[in-house]
């Protein structure tokens, strides 16, 4: 069709002796493409020329009403011009298109210049030549919308609604090969869905693209300057550094194939890798990175791919190197090198700080990582430092046995087991409980201090994907007496909302010690605590039935006067009045025969009961010895808040206040 224009703009000088010639050409039709209805007007006295056609067909894009008005119309021996010109015609993506044209042909070199400016500042220069292996053309294209690339925008790609485009292309009929460089900026996108979408990106690309019947290849450099893009899951924004991406590749059909790439962003360091996708799908991966800074690796590659909220809650430090390898869509090896890095959850109750060592993985062959850390917390509770050797293979992670400085202590696991099955990780494990200190570990959960060492066994725990349970008592030996924890069971441990469930039976504790500890007023005896059914909501109390009572056996058992007066705080106002009123209060110990009292938890309000009943109320200390007292309480509903309120009061050593 080429050949049918130049032949018609060869023909004009010919006729030049009409003042005025118009030609009906009828159609014009060529690979891909028609022109219907063109016709041509020629003022020879004014040196104008007009072009007009109904319709352009360029495979499945229409454009309607094309109209060229020459201003000036050259056509010599060695030129034929059109200059001065307006292009204007009908099409996608706007409505009516028009712009000032420039138009050169030089039939003896065969070369043609063409310039095109629509609007202000936007311009369309092409340079074309035919040599002896074909045509070769230089391309420049300053501040062009992109939308009006949108006729032939990928259909699987979100169409853009806002940006420039500039470029400077070289290409080679003979190759076919594109050398050249683009540039996008202020580019705006979205899809429907909005799970794909962009605002002001800036992008430069330099390099060289060639085309094949089959498909093509390309090397060059990207670079991402500027801008902020989400593409579910992940999300990226620019601000001062650009990310460089320089790559080769080709693509056939339904396969691409990248080789050797390099990713470079200041934040996170330098990426190798390569990958194969086929049908859509990654089949092959290899990735290598040395001290890749941890944080943007995990904001913005890994994090949106997790799936546990715990895990997604982390906040990363430290540096990592990488080496990954996917073959046929499956991991076959990743190694992981970390160089003192923090992992800790944003609620500060879990964490690791300081970790070094090598974490190698195979899917088929035995491996052993060697992992050490300065510090960490769990539960809120402070990790001193340790060293852990895991044996891993496949699925599976083992350890015969960990030690773990705790709070002054020791926690020795043994025989830790770990298996990823369908559901979720699967194992068990066992250990115990060795010095650790409960002053600090008090401190550390925000409780009153509490004075001893912690020390006890693990029984056999069991862990599964929705639940983490203790099988047979947990033993603990505190305030010179036993406690056990039985049935405890921890439902979704990593998920939002974790539920704690345990009962607890403590016998023959030190009451001189118990009281002490959480500056209640003295107290000399035993004494028994049993909370069955206790139930704890996301680490917030929900419900149990405690029993607390003097231990059966004989022993000494006296009561100081601040004792007694808050207790009576708690249970009610009559008694420390009383004392007050009465040459009791003379008396600085009492003795008594039994105490106790009851809490039944039940919507943030226990219930609360004694150790037998009496006239309006129900008695907490019953009275023995010489002077002797009771203590009567009257409230039995009280709201658990209003209840820890005034323990906190009184464990911090200040007066009882009495409602």
């Amino acid at each position: 069709m080429m050949q049918r224009v130049l032949l018609l703009l060869l023909m004009l000088p010919m006729l030049a002796w009409a003042a005025q010639l118009q030609l009906d050409l009828g159609s014009l039709t060529g690979p891909q493409m028609q022109l219907t209805h063109l016709q041509a007007s020629l003022d020879t006295e004014r040196q104008q020329l007009r072009l007009q056609a109904a319709q352009l067909q360029f495979g499945q894009h229409q454009w309607r009403q094309l109209q060229l008005q020459c201003g000036r119309f050259v056509w010599q021996a060695r030129e034929l011009a059109c200059l001065e010109g307006q292009l204007s015609f009908d099409g996608p993506p706007r409505k009516r298109v028009a712009g000032r044209v420039n138009l050169r042909y030089q039939p003896q070199s065969r070369s043609l210049q063409l310039t095109l400016s629509p609007q202000s500042g936007q311009q369309l220069s092409l340079h074309a030549a035919a040599g002896k292996g074909g045509w070769q053309g230089k391309l420049d294209l300053q501040q062009w919308p992109v939308t009006d690339a949108l006729p032939w925008w990928p259909t699987e790609l979100p169409k853009p609604s806002q940006g420039l485009l500039s470029a400077q292309l070289i290409w080679q009929q003979t190759s076919p090969r594109l050398d050249g460089k683009l540039s996008l900026r202020g580019v705006q996108f979205a899809d429907s869905s909005g799970s794909r979408a962009g605002e002001r990106v800036d992008l430069d690309w330099q390099g060289q693209l060639a085309l094949n019947a089959e498909g093509g290849s390309w090397q060059g450099q990207l670079r991402w300057l500027a801008g902020e893009v989400y593409w579910e899951p992940f999300y990226l924004k620019l601000d001062a550094s650009p990310l460089v991406l320089e790559s080769r590749g080709q693509w056939q059909g339904q396969q691409l194939e990248v080789k050797q790439a390099q990713l470079q962003w200041a934040p996170l360091g330098q990426l190798d890798f390569d990958l194969l996708l086929q049908q859509g799908k990654l089949n092959r991966v290899r990735l290598e990175g040395k001290g890749l800074a941890l944080k943007p690796l995990y904001e913005t590659g890994l994090q949106p791919l997790l799936t546990s909220p715990l895990l997604k809650a982390l906040q990363a430090e430290g540096r990592v190197d990488v080496s990954l390898l996917v073959q046929e869509g499956a991991p076959q090896r990743l190694t992981l090198g970390l160089h003192e890095v923090s992992l800790v959850d944003k609620g500060g109750k879990l964490g690791w700080y300081g970790v070094n060592g090598s974490l190698p993985w195979s899917r088929t062959e035995a491996t052993t990582a060697a992992l050490g850390w300065k510090g960490g917390v769990v539960l809120g509770l402070p990790l001193g430092a340790a060293e852990l050797k895991l044996n891993l293979h496949g699925t599976s992670l083992s350890t015969p046995r960990f030690e773990q400085a705790l709070l002054g202590g020791r926690l020795l696991l043994k025989d830790v087991s770990l298996k990823q099955q369908e559901d979720g990780w699967h194992g068990g494990l066992s250990g115990e409980l060795t010095g650790v200190s409960l002053p600090e570990m008090s401190t550390a959960l925000q409780w009153p201090r509490i004075e001893g060492e912690l020390s006890g066994s693990l029984p056999r725990v069991v862990l599964s994907p929705k639940e983490l349970r203790l099988f047979g008592p947990l033993e603990i030996q505190a305030f010179d007496g036993i406690a056990f924890l039985r049935n405890v069971r921890l439902q979704e441990p990593f998920g939002v909302a974790p539920r704690f469930s345990a009962d607890l039976a403590m016998q023959n504790l030190d009451l001189l010690q118990l009281t002490r500890t959480f500056s209640f007023g003295a107290i000399e005896g035993r004494l028994d605590v049993n909370v069955d059914d206790l139930q704890l909501l996301n680490w917030e109390l929900q419900q149990f039935d405690a029993r607390i009572g003097s231990s059966p056996g004989d022993y000494r058992k006296r009561i100081s006067q601040r004792a007694v007066e808050n207790i009576s705080a708690l249970g009610g106002a009559g008694t420390a009045a009383a004392l007050q009123r009465t040459f009791l209060r003379f008396f600085e110990t009492f003795g008594y025969s039994q105490l106790g009292v009851s809490c039944r938890l039940r919507n943030n309000v226990c219930q609360m009961d004694g150790i037998a009943t009496s006239p309006n109320g129900y008695v907490l200390v019953s009275g023995g010895g010489v002077p002797s007292i009771n203590v009567i309480g009257y409230n039995r509903a009280v709201q658990w808040s209003e209840l820890m309120q005034r323990l906190k009061r009184i464990t911090a050593g200040g007066s009882a206040v009495v409602q």
